[in-house]
Order: structure tokens, then C-alpha cells, then sequence
């Protein structure tokens, strides 16, 4: 519910970012309430505004609680705000709905998205910047130390914040009962209580820490997905935290373009469903209000999207 907040009655009464006017030494605001990986994608924008203006302040203004996957890059304010403490900035660059907006989507991936509409060119590329803390690699490292041999640790996102980019928890399973096999360490991340079923005696084919099960923050998340040798998942925010990372990764993709969403993740081998599975794919459908997936197509009878869930397990093993 917190991914589009609006305070201002009309936006556009704003004077918008113009790289022209700008001069350097001025104070800018992005605004973009979240998610976690669309921030994550408005990295390369800020790189290149610090580039153009070296002199100036670059801040981002979006919900707390996404705000965390930019600590130790950018500066943050929390948002909604009142429209006296945004006009303190010398410079806006308004950034609702800008993914939401499916023409725009179908054609050009996030970062690009970001960039033009500041106007800017991202001359230093579309690389992902995320950091980890020296205390949170040592606080991984004290509870979860890598055991020892050539063991891999593989680090799995099952869900997406929306079901359109869900891959079906039994699919899932038959994943990872395929990976048992290949002596794996197996690292479960996501929300509390996501996937089960994996902790039993009899399941104990090979290392499985379901993180699920425990309260992890976003933080603790992607700095246990710093140690892994490979991240599987679907396209969420802990890909672009892989791809930010330089972690090898695999994703799965159905409603959107694997090239729109990861062609800027070099280690990223991206897997996509048949397209032949639903008349409108891909639907670049983006989540609003109670619009879980596109109104009065076969997804929303069946509560997934076809072509995402046409990815058989045994090719993701």
C-alpha cells in the first residue's frame, strides 16, 4: 500500500528537472516512493547526476522501509513529505509512476526509464550499486560460516511482492529436491513464513536454512545473499541485489521481457516462459491499487501468471 503515496493534488504544478536549468552546486530530490529493486534501479541515474554535477547534493526521497537497499549509496529522506519540505530542494525530479506506465515499460528497461526522464544520459552505464556493510559480512560470516570444501551456496527468492511474478511454491520444491542431488547449500530468502516443508529429518538430503522462518530484515537478507556462489529467483529485488553484487544468478520471468529487466545484470542467465501460454504475453502488467493481475484475463481466473509457471523445474536445475 505504501508504493504510491501521493501529498501534492497535482505534481505537474512542480517545476520539473531540467538538466539545463541545474546548475551545479544545487540541491536534488528524487522522488520515488519504492520498491526495493526500483530504487536499487535508480543508482546508475544518481551516478551520473553526481558525475554532471559534482557540486551538487543528490537525495531520494521514498518510504522508509524500502529506503534501507540505498544506505552507504545515496541519501534518503523519508516520504510522503509535506510539499514546503520538498520545494526546499532546488531541483525535482518526479519519479511516480514512471515504471507504472505500460507503453513506456514494454520498450525500455528501468534504468533507461529513470534516466530519460531526467533528461540524463548514463555515460558510466547501467551498473547497480548496493552496499554491505563490513558489521553485516561479519555478522554473516559468525552465524553462517561457509563449510569448508567446494560445497556451493545457492541463495533462492521464491516470491515476488506480486503474484504476476510468482513462481508456484510447488514448482519451487520440485527445484530444490532437484539441487539436493547436486550437494548444494541451500539458502531460502524471502518474507516470514514464505515456503515450508524443507526442515524435516527426512528431508535432510542436503544443507537447507530456510531464512523464511526467521524474521530477517531486507539488509540481513541480501548480506547472507553477499556469500552466496549463485542466487536463483525470480525477478524481485534480491536479482538486481545479485546483479548489483556481481553474483552469478539465474531468474525467471514471464509477464515482462527478461531483457528489459536484466540486461544490465552481465552474470544474470535469465529463463522465460512460453509465450504461447496466454494471447496477451507479456502483459507488462505492474500491480496498482487492487489490480493483482490483468482484469478479465485467464491469470486472474487461475491466480498466476501462465507463463511464468510454463518454466518446468527440471529446467531451472
Amino acid at each position: 500500500p505504501d508504493c504510491v503515496v501521493e501529498t501534492i493534488a497535482d505534481p505537474k504544478s512542480i517545476k520539473g528537472f531540467s538538466p539545463i536549468n541545474c546548475k551545479d552546486g544545487d540541491s536534488i530530490v528524487i522522488v520515488r516512493p519504492g520498491a526495493y529493486g526500483d530504487l536499487l534501479m535508480l543508482t546508475p541515474l544518481i551516478r551520473a547526476l553526481r558525475q554532471q554535477f559534482p557540486l551538487s547534493t543528490v537525495t531520494v526521497a521514498c518510504a522508509q522501509t524500502y529506503g534501507t537497499i540505498l544506505r552507504g549509496v545515496v541519501a534518503t529522506r523519508p516520504y510522503p513529505m509535506q510539499e514546503n519540505e520538498l520545494l526546499e530542494f532546488d531541483q525535482i525530479i518526479w519519479m511516480e509512476d514512471t515504471l507504472e506506465n505500460r507503453e513506456i515499460a514494454k520498450d525500455t528497461p528501468g534504468v533507461e526509464v529513470f534516466a530519460e526522464c531526467a533528461g540524463i544520459d548514463l555515460t558510466d552505464g547501467s551498473r547497480l550499486e548496493y552496499s554491505v556493510s563490513e558489521s553485516e559480512k561479519a555478522e554473516v560470516e559468525l552465524q553462517l560460516p561457509k563449510k569448508r570444501g567446494e560445497i556451493p551456496r545457492i541463495a533462492i527468492q521464491c516470491r515476488a511482492s506480486t503474484p504476476t511474478r510468482t513462481y508456484e511454491t510447488e514448482k519451487w520444491i520440485e527445484v530444490i529436491r532437484g539441487l539436493w542431488t547436486k550437494n548444494c547449500e541451500i539458502f531460502l530468502l524471502g518474507a516470514p513464513g514464505e515456503i515450508s516443508g524443507f526442515d524435516s529429518e527426512e528431508n535432510a538430503v542436503v544443507d537447507i536454512y530456510n531464512m523464511t522462518s526467521i524474521p530477517l530484515s531486507f539488509r540481513q537478507s541480501a548480506a547472507v545473499l553477499a556469500t552466496a556462489d549463485l542466487f536463483i529467483g525470480v525477478d524481485s529485488s534480491l536479482l538486481h541485489v545479485a546483479g548489483a553484487l556481481e553474483i552469478p544468478s539465474i531468474s525467471l520471468h514471464g509477464s515482462v521481457s527478461a531483457k528489459l529487466r536484466t540486461q544490465n545484470l552481465p552474470k544474470n542467465h535469465p529463463i522465460e516462459g512460453n509465450l504461447d501460454k496466454c494471447e496477451i504475453a507479456p502483459c507488462y502488467h505492474h500491480q496498482k491499487g487492487n489490480q493483482v493481475f490483468p482484469e478479465d484475463e485467464v491469470c486472474e481466473k487461475t491466480g498466476y501468471c501462465e507463463v511464468l509457471n510454463s518454466i518446468p523445474p527440471t529446467q531451472v536445475v
